[in-house]
């Protein structure tokens, strides 16, 4: 069977034994001599965990309830604790264990305070929810229903609940949901209105010159505009000699006003750092940003450099010599000192010169700061329509004391599945550990993700397992926590 695992306890010919050597062609049986008692737990135990297994695997995969195997789930539990006692008895609990895949039988019954909790399966399925949405009467309604259930806008499935056209379903949501043409398809507004915004806008204006005559794209993009920041005026800004967004035409010019010749920099984006010359040395160059050391002089290109990396020559001076001859080297604090204080002019006088520049300079450079910072809309995740298909709220408040999924988790949880990813930056104790369970399980449900991992401290490991084998009790077969 499916769930068989090396060392399985079986039933074969009436023997009791144990497989060995599983491959996809077969396995090998072993009988095993047990003591009468033992016997009689193994022949009421393999019904129970074989019957278990069989009823979850075929709910899951084919979404219907099977009642008739649930009834003789409930024999074969009754049979066993009717003669035995409760599974999680101490000489039961010893011998469930010993099987590969007694752990997820023994969660079959809990005790909560001292009282026996019997676990929903043995009630109703667990792997799907038999109570899910078959109709609604709300364009709202269904597109809850559709990213719940796939984490995405689809129509068809929306069309189907709501007995509503798709046009009709469109303009209900209009201002909730944007067609967007690079994706030839519907997104919510707190996807489709993030990110770079100007950067998507300029994207589907040149689609529009290809596709003139689609209104509902017109209406996207008129969206996006209207979200884009409010641009920064070049009076606010303050431009820092260096940074890296600036083109170096504008370091180039402005030195070469500085040093009264050609002055030329180039930068280097795989080793991050500029590069400068000039055609000719001038007196400012040699003499009026010349600074001389003990060891080495620092004219205005070398000085030049370190104001580009706002960095500072380290300059040494010697105080004499050792018993070897050697010079005694200490940091040399004065020349050091005018170093800074050429670099600093170089760098102050950046300031002063823009402001010199014409209003079409100023405004080009405006542009290009807004353009490439200045044009990010923070989205707003909105996770409240998820209602977590699986999650054992009456475990988390049996063993933690969580009573329902606050809201702050659900939008984080939404954040993750949106983003394929993000960071969860909350508080202690406001519940990162479940957040990461839910999306985690959410991502494998959606089918997001095949094989979704968590990867905690070494120190955490078994809290997140704990934490994630109580939320979802019944895809321990599916979970992997390293």
């Amino acid at each position: 069977l499916p769930h068989y695992k090396e060392r399985s306890l079986v039933l074969f010919e009436g023997q009791v034994g144990r497989l060995g050597g599983l491959t996809r062609q077969g396995c090998t049986f072993h009988p095993e001599e047990l003591g009468t008692l033992s016997r009689y737990r193994a022949e009421r135990y393999i019904p129970l965990r074989d019957t278990y297994q069989l009823l979850y695997r075929l709910e899951m995969q084919n979404e219907i309830e099977y009642k008739g195997l649930r009834r003789k789930l409930n024999g074969c539990y009754e049979n066993f604790t009717a003669l035995l006692g409760d599974l999680n008895k101490k000489e039961n609990a010893a011998f469930i264990l010993n099987d590969p895949g007694g752990r997820e039988v023994l969660g079959l019954e809990r005790f909560v305070e001292g009282r026996k909790q019997l676990s929903d399966i043995l009630r109703r399925p667990v792997s799907f929810d038999p109570n899910e949405i078959k109709h609604v009467d709300t364009a709202a309604e269904a597109l809850a229903a559709s990213l719940n259930k796939f984490g995405r806008i689809d129509l068809p499935y929306m069309t189907e609940l709501s007995d509503m056209p798709e046009p009709e379903l469109t303009e209900a949501l209009k201002g909730r949901i944007y067609y967007n043409p690079l994706i030839d398809g519907y997104e919510i507004a707190d996807r489709f209105i993030a990110g770079n915004v100007i950067e998507k806008a300029e994207r589907i204006e040149e689609w529009l010159k290809e596709n003139p005559d689609h209104a509902i794209v017109r209406e996207s993009l008129e969206a996006l505009k209207a979200s884009i920041p409010e641009p920064i005026a070049f009076e606010d800004l303050d431009f820092n000699f260096g940074e890296r967004w600036i083109p170096t035409g504008v370091y180039s010019a402005y030195m070469s006003h500085l040093f009264n010749t050609q002055v030329s920099i180039v930068y280097s984006d795989s080793m991050d750092e500029y590069s400068a010359k000039c055609s000719m040395k001038t007196m400012a160059i040699t003499d009026e940003y010349m600074v001389k050391g003990y060891y080495r002089n620092y004219n205005g290109m070398s000085l030049l450099k370190h104001a580009l990396h706002n960095t500072c020559p380290d300059m040494m001076k010697s105080i004499g010599e050792d018993e070897h001859g050697n010079d005694i080297k200490v940091r040399d604090s004065e020349g050091i000192q005018l170093a800074n204080a050429k670099i600093d002019e170089i760098r102050n006088g950046f300031t002063e010169w823009l402001e010199e520049q014409s209003d079409s300079f100023k405004e080009r450079l405006t542009t290009m700061y807004n353009r490439k910072f200045n044009c990010f809309v923070r989205p707003k995740y909105d996770g409240s329509h998820q209602t977590f298909p699986g999650l054992d709220l009456k475990a988390l408040g049996g063993k933690y004391g969580i009573k329902s999924v606050y809201p702050s988790q659900k939008d984080c949880v939404w954040m993750l599945l949106q983003n394929g990813g993000g960071i969860c930056d909350h508080e202690v104790g406001t519940g990162k550990t479940l957040i990461m369970c839910m999306a985690a399980h959410e991502m494998k449900r959606l089918g997001m993700a095949h094989k979704p991992m968590i990867i905690g401290l070494k120190a955490n490991v078994a809290e997140i397992a704990a934490t994630y084998q109580t939320a979802y009790p019944h895809r321990s077969e599916e979970r992997r926590v390293g």
